[in-house]
């Protein structure tokens, strides 16, 4: 008995000895993709940790070349067209973005290309100005997920430089601020 307990227990060992280097390289591996494939850093970041309800909500996006080569970038990083916001509200659901999200003919000043380590960073409304952004209306923490990205390299291959075009999604990690009662409601 004690025979196969310990023969039982040393295959057990065995398999968990397979399995945890099996896991440990694929995570090396998609640590090493992650790392090279991140050719650009995005942040996005609201100026402040809490607004107030009705006050403009402003986030600040940054790009950072990480790579060793010169890359094409947007220098205004426009919502709706490079950056894409999720945002949930306190109640865990979305919030909803009201007006039109327009997509622009871009002019070659619209652009940079960074140099490595160069960064480029823009600030921009995203509540509910002028007709469009996000119907931020109620008082509790929200949580932001946002992405940027350039779309197809064809798009822009007439104003980049050839290679410097960044391809794919640079995502943040999840972002939260605040939005408390405005300062003459009551509680």
């Amino acid at each position: 008995m004690r025979t196969r307990l310990r023969l039982a227990f040393l295959f057990l060992a065995f398999v968990c000895c397979l399995c945890s280097t099996a896991v440990g390289s694929d995570e090396n591996n998609f640590s090493e993709q992650a790392a090279g494939s991140q050719e650009l850093g995005f942040t996005a970041k609201p100026v402040k940790p809490v607004f107030r309800i009705g006050e403009d909500v402003v986030f600040r996006f940054r790009l950072k070349n990480r790579s060793s080569k010169r890359v094409f970038v947007s220098r205004y990083m426009s919502v709706g067209d490079f950056v894409t916001f999720k945002l949930t509200g306190p109640d865990g659901k979305d919030v909803p973005w009201q007006g039109k999200i327009r997509s622009i003919a871009y002019n070659k000043d619209a652009f940079l290309v960074l140099e490595p380590g160069q960064q480029v960073s823009a600030n921009h409304v995203i509540s509910v100005t002028k007709g469009e952004g996000f119907a931020i209306t109620k008082p509790g923490r929200y949580t932001v997920l946002a992405e940027y990205s350039l779309g197809p390299p064809e798009y822009f291959a007439n104003l980049a430089p050839k290679g410097s075009i960044p391809q794919g999604l640079f995502k943040t990690v999840e972002i939260h601020f605040t939005v408390a009662a405005a300062k003459d409601d009551k509680p």
